[in-house]
């Protein structure tokens, strides 16, 4: 058993960094080690794995673990799937989707902006409108991106539901070289003996047509459904192939319950083939999956590789988080007194719980929820106008008096007028630490003391 605990500190409850296990940051303090060494190597190949695990994903699809934030996914996206003039359509809940839509437009792409109204997610009805009239000129986009979660507003975008509607609306828009030879293609098109013979040449016949007229033959393959899910990946259930996802983009430091500082992406086979398939190289240097695939792969096999020094004291940390989500600690390794340790699903539920529990406090201290449906509203954070006559200068000293720390408001449009609290990770997971019930209570009495002062009843 380790006797390593945290110095007191106050409690972190933003919408991320959040509080971490003593394990955690313990593995964070690992002794400097080779990023090449036989004691990382399989550190790193399990953090790949385990990745996958959180996500509900495949051996087939490739996660990537980089030094940097959140952001750099955004980077990674523009950089690798889009190329110059290409159309991206931009699902808009919030300030985080303005910033992805800057950054496309940095690497050339042509953006569009589906906007809802503060507190919202975007509809599926505006999505179908959005990708139908696409259509109707003749167009497509090479990625749809949303938000899952974000972090301004607290609005918790239908994942499931956007990438089912872009699948059955626009289920091929990406045009790209048929990558096979003619024969093969007749070979897996072809049904068994005894038709398979004339049906051969009666393809063959048609697809000669086509090229003799037509020029090279050409395949169509899926937009691909890019999810911003730094502030959801292990608080929120994202059932990555389930749900037919291509990228979800995350970082260390939220839900995943790690110091920052670990850009986090997850690419489905589609998007590695769309990659793969770029009329022109990858338009960043250091973002390219030219340079990083192979050092994924290596890793993961088992093997040494090198382009830029990975952050092995964080991935170190990252393995060790990743064990308590997956349940994957071994009984080999540390004990720690106060570690909990639950099933994916019953993490989900602890997460909806605690959201429950503060946002009833908040409606019962006369606060309204920046989210207008409930059903948009997030589990791992929340998102709180201040009550009438009493703003941030009101509120959030009195609760950091009390060793409170909250966010304010991000959203331009309304960024002076609202709070945010983060409940995920530890703070929700191990209920016996009393953070939530400490929130509420001393979120309680900052209001009370706030509205004494200004003779507000």
């Amino acid at each position: 058993m380790s006797t390593f605990v945290q110095d007191p500190h106050d409690l972190l409850v933003i919408p991320g960094p959040i509080e971490v296990t003593d394990s955690v940051l313990y593995a964070n303090a690992h002794p400097s080690m080779s990023h090449v060494s036989k004691d990382f190597i399989p550190v790193f190949g399990d953090s790949i794995r385990m990745t996958r695990e959180v996500l509900y994903a495949g051996s087939d699809t490739q996660p990537f673990l980089i030094s940097g934030s959140g952001t750099l996914g955004w980077d990674q996206v523009a950089a690798n799937l889009v190329e110059e003039g290409e159309e991206a359509l931009v699902l808009h809940s919030g300030y985080f989707a303005d910033s992805f839509a800057d950054c496309l437009q940095t690497y050339r792409a042509s953006v569009t902006q589906v906007k809802a109204p503060v507190g919202r997610a975007v509809t599926k009805a505006q999505l179908e409108e959005a990708l139908l009239e696409k259509q109707k000129e003749g167009k497509s986009y090479k990625v749809v991106t949303f938000t899952h979660v974000d972090t301004s507003t607290g609005v918790l975008s239908n994942a499931k539901e956007i990438a089912e509607t872009v699948r059955r609306i626009s289920p091929s828009s990406l045009v790209r070289p048929f990558p096979l030879s003619l024969t093969h293609f007749i070979d897996i098109a072809s049904p068994s003996p005894p038709h398979a013979s004339l049906l051969r040449h009666t393809i063959m016949g048609r697809l000669y047509q086509m090229m003799h007229f037509h020029g090279p033959i050409q395949f169509r393959s899926p937009i691909q459904v890019i999810a911003d899910c730094v502030c959801s990946v292990a608080s929120e259930e994202i059932k990555f192939d389930d749900w037919g996802i291509d990228v979800v983009i995350s970082a260390s430091q939220k839900g995943l319950g790690t110091p920052p500082g670990l850009s986090i992406l997850l690419a489905s086979a589609r998007a590695i083939d769309v990659f793969k398939n770029r009329k022109s190289p990858p338009s960043s240097y250091y973002a390219s999956w030219a340079k990083w695939l192979p050092i994924m792969k290596a890793y993961e096999a088992g093997n040494p590789a090198y382009f830029a020094t990975p952050p092995v004291n964080l991935i170190y940390a990252y393995n060790a988080s990743l064990k308590i989500i997956t349940a994957k600690r071994s009984a080999s390794e540390p004990k720690w007194p106060t570690e909990v340790i639950t099933p994916l699903e019953e993490r989900f539920a602890l997460h909806k719980a605690a959201s429950e529990k503060i946002k009833v406090a908040a409606a019962e201290l006369g606060l309204k929820q920046l989210p207008q449906v409930d059903e948009e509203a997030a589990n791992g954070m929340s998102a709180l106008y201040y009550p009438e006559g009493l703003g941030a200068a009101d509120i959030l000293p009195r609760l950091a008096q009390r060793g409170i720390v909250v966010a304010g408001g991000l959203h331009a449009e309304c960024k002076d007028k609202y709070f945010r609290i983060g409940h995920m990770g530890l703070s929700v997971v191990d209920t016996e630490r009393g953070d939530v019930d400490r929130v509420v209570e001393s979120l309680k009495a900052a209001l009370a003391e706030a509205k004494a002062q200004k003779g507000i009843p």
